[in-house]
């Protein structure tokens, strides 16, 4: 799809590749990846991966739908996971300079209660919002350091979600590429087919 200023969804990922990065975020979250951390920021208490090297190598694979979606060339900037889980709710806020160009991804949810959606909401300038839901491998395309975004209380027993930034190459915020931090890390990449 092409980007008409407004958030667009779209399917990016296999269902059956989401099912191993979920089995990679639980294998993270026990093994002591010092990827994975608490949030206590913008969803108090949720389980996150940072920056790893793994999931910055799939914004790397993503990229080619960014160009696509945003008629611009794109570097990858920042990586996150997040695990809602009942109640939880993000608070509204637009993002940093890393993050011009975005893509949330749905990885995984809990089978109770399937046909619930859990929206990602925006508001527009006139102060109106706007909601996109997906399934499962769909993500929403959307520019963060424009649009204040923000999600209510998750009605769910739990969701899965990654977010993939990006900056345009040779842009205003060029400087942004990987947000600073080192170039991927060849020696602590492991192959996501192992899980």
């Amino acid at each position: 799809p092409m980007f008409n200023g407004e958030p667009i969804a779209a399917p990016v990922m296999d269902p059956s590749f989401c099912e191993r990065v979920a089995h990679y975020f639980l294998e993270s979250s026990k093994n002591g990846n010092r990827h994975f951390s608490v949030d206590n920021k913008q969803v108090k208490g949720s389980s996150i991966l940072s920056c790893d090297p793994n999931i910055d190598r799939i914004a790397i694979d993503l990229k080619t739908y960014m160009e696509e979606c945003f008629q611009k060339p794109m570097l990858p900037t920042y990586t996150c996971m997040r695990l809602y889980r009942k109640g939880d709710a993000l608070r509204i806020h637009t993002d940093r300079e890393s993050c011009e160009y975005s893509l949330s991804v749905v990885i995984a949810r809990s089978k109770e209660n399937s046909e619930l959606p859990y929206t990602l909401f925006f508001k527009k300038p006139d102060a109106s919002e706007i909601g996109v839901s997906c399934s499962v491998g769909e993500g929403v395309f959307y520019k963060g350091m424009e649009l204040p975004h923000f999600r209510y209380p998750c009605p769910l027993d739990w969701y899965l979600t990654a977010f993939f930034h990006y900056v345009e190459r040779g842009g205003e915020i060029y400087k942004s590429y990987y947000d600073k931090h080192p170039d991927l890390d060849q020696k602590e990449m492991c192959h996501l087919h192992r899980y």
